[in-house]
């Protein structure tokens, strides 16, 4: 994988998602915890992710907050999607 792929939403969206559960696991986040903060969690982690391959790049960083705002929305959809299936 080349680190530009990591600023295409989908390529973002796998990576936020990798990173939420990791970081909600680690600080051990309640059900309500993750059910109020766990959006605002994605979607910050989507914009720190793309922001920093866009540096690592030398891309668009702009463009690459709003495309870690939206992967970030989106793995935070994924999220609430794989839970209602469970």
């Amino acid at each position: 994988m080349v680190i530009s792929d990591l600023l295409t939403i989908g390529g973002s969206m796998v990576i936020v998602t990798i990173f939420t559960e990791v970081v909600k696991r680690t600080i051990a986040m309640s059900e309500a915890q993750v059910t109020r903060f766990g959006p605002l969690l994605a979607i910050v982690l989507g914009i720190a992710t793309s922001v920093g391959a866009a540096l690592a790049t030398a891309s668009d960083i702009p463009a690459a907050a709003l495309t870690g705002l939206l992967a970030g929305a989106g793995a935070s959809g994924i999220y609430s999607f794989t839970k209602m299936t469970r």
